[in-house]
């Protein structure tokens, strides 16, 4: 529900926990299409991969070519705002990434800067400082491979307890706005990293109010989820009878607890999003 609220334009996904076992349909989102890169390492079972969600308003393209076997949790589409065309990627960096890995990153890194480029995800480089720049050595890898492609790193807040794990990159920094760490999503404790692309001739008509999930009252929603007894109120009834019970529930909770708020004047809007499991807390919202 926050996703269709909040109207984003694109959604980048780091560590979605998603496999084959999973189809689109159960993590299709109304209005957005998906393009998802899935963990396939024989020697990796669990966690990673990455996804990206692209409103339908907007011309995307899938730029499948932009590949390399040994960095393989990332993906890249060409979308096209008003007839300007950018290169968003979506990357995630194992905390136990080799330096094969590392070489494959820096790599496809080089190969996109050539074009007008936005790479978000989780790097997972804690000992970058993001906090105090002056800290950063330029003989880091990661470092030297942004400097010798032109790229800034936008992000100004920790995003994971005091360090900057997921970073923003972009050829123009001109081009963003807006950037926020907010709240983290769910019962990941990672924060949600929103900011707007400044393409000023692109913006949706849009006069409706909308819930404003990040200004919601948690404290009483958990109170009030407490209070629900759905293990035995939900127990030995058809599934469809289910849904319209939590549906209620739900949007009772939104109704109550989420305040509504007023448009503002949208540029394209994106955020990237660290997510584990994220099924599991799909299904959480309904």
């Amino acid at each position: 529900m926050c996703v269709l609220e909040e109207n984003f334009d694109s959604i980048g996904i780091a560590e979605t926990w998603l496999n084959s076992s999973i189809s689109d349909s159960e993590m299709s989102i109304k209005g957005y299409t998906l393009h998802r890169k899935d963990r396939n390492d024989p020697g990796k079972h669990r966690g990673g991969g990455v996804a990206l969600y692209v409103h339908n308003d907007l011309n995307c393209v899938h730029r499948d070519e932009i590949i390399d076997q040994n960095f393989s949790e990332t993906l890249w589409c060409n979308i096209n705002c008003n007839g300007r065309n950018t290169l968003v990627g979506v990357c995630y960096r194992a905390p136990n990434s080799t330096l094969i890995n590392d070489e494959a990153l820096y790599s496809l890194i080089n190969r996109v800067s050539k074009e007008e480029v936005v790479i978000m995800g989780d790097f997972n480089f804690p000992e970058l400082d993001w906090g105090r720049p002056e800290s950063i050595g330029d003989s880091h890898p990661f470092i030297e491979c942004m400097s010798n492609n032109f790229l800034t790193q936008l992000v100004e807040e920790p995003t994971r307890g005091k360090n900057y794990l997921d970073l923003v990159l972009c050829s123009d920094p001109s081009l963003i706005e807006n950037m926020s760490a907010d709240e983290p999503f769910e019962t990941s404790d990672y924060q949600i990293v929103i900011f707007s692309l400044a393409i000023k001739e692109f913006s949706r008509k849009n006069t409706k109010q909308f819930y404003n999930y990040f200004k919601a009252d948690y404290d009483k929603i958990r109170q009030f989820a407490q209070s629900r007894n759905w293990d035995s109120d939900l127990s030995g009834i058809a599934a469809e009878d289910i849904w319209t019970k939590l549906q209620g529930d739900l949007i009772e909770i939104r109704n109550n607890f989420v305040p509504l708020s007023k448009p503002k004047t949208s540029k394209c809007k994106w955020a990237t999003r660290k997510v584990k499991k994220l099924r599991e807390a799909k299904k959480g919202h309904g």
